[in-house]
């Protein structure tokens, strides 16, 4: 059976379970991690990120589970501690890391820009005692969406890509160093299912900073904002 197959014989078993008699489910490619659904009455379509192609069966049937339970029983229903275990080791990460870097539009190749180089001034903070070093970090230049976003982060692919208009002459590193700063914290926090007291604590951590307000102040008058596209659950 094809991995589609699969993944919808699952989600079918499952579905039986809430009274959902006309099941679909299948894989599609998506920036980030995340499961979709459309239903009515008793039937319901489902995608799953690719980015769970190769996972085990034990993984995918938690997945099911999780989903249903959502949809008849509890919103808020945790995923499985056989999905977190997958979604945050080696395998995962070695596997969809360069998928995920594939789908961010423009993207740099490596951390140096034109004017300035992110390992340096990741180097920097390391240096300073801001941030513990991790072997397995990326760090990349890369357009926003928005053009406001200093950057974009994925806690689990263990990226951060900052905005390329910070990519500039008149940019002092100190700025650099401080929107990078910004974007390491959340991805430093880990996992979370439910990420709100995260985002609450990496927002406190960052706001601490005795230059805050001054390094604020300078990303408006760009026009550009601290407060970046995160994904603290992918």
């Amino acid at each position: 059976m094809d991995k589609d197959g699969m993944l919808n014989r699952i989600f079918v078993t499952e579905g039986s379970k809430y009274g959902y008699n006309e099941v679909t489910a299948g894989f599609s490619s998506e920036k980030n991690l995340k499961v979709s659904w459309i239903r009515t009455g008793t039937w319901i379509d489902i995608w799953l990120s690719d980015y769970l192609e190769e996972a085990p069966e034990r993984v995918l049937e938690s997945v099911a589970e999780t989903v249903f339970r959502r949809i008849c029983i509890h919103a808020k229903e945790p995923y499985s501690d056989d999905l977190v275990e997958y979604v945050t080791g080696e395998f995962f990460l070695e596997r969809n890391r360069p998928l995920y870097l594939s789908r961010i539009s423009g993207v740099s190749k490596n951390s140096k820009g034109r004017h300035h180089d992110l390992t340096q001034s990741y180097q920097r903070l390391v240096k300073e005692g801001m941030i513990e070093y991790d072997p397995e970090l990326v760090i990349r230049w890369a357009p926003q969406w928005d053009g406001k976003s200093v950057g974009q982060s994925s806690v689990l692919m263990k990226t951060v890509c900052l905005n390329r208009r910070l990519d500039c002459i008149y940019v002092p590193d100190e700025l650099i160093d401080f929107a990078l700063y910004s974007q390491l914290v959340f991805v430093n926090e880990g996992f979370d299912d439910d990420p709100s007291e995260k985002i609450k604590r990496a927002k406190s951590i960052v706001q601490e900073l005795p230059e805050f307000n001054e390094m604020q102040d300078a990303l408006k008058k760009m026009g550009m904002t601290v407060w970046s596209e995160v994904s603290p659950t992918d």
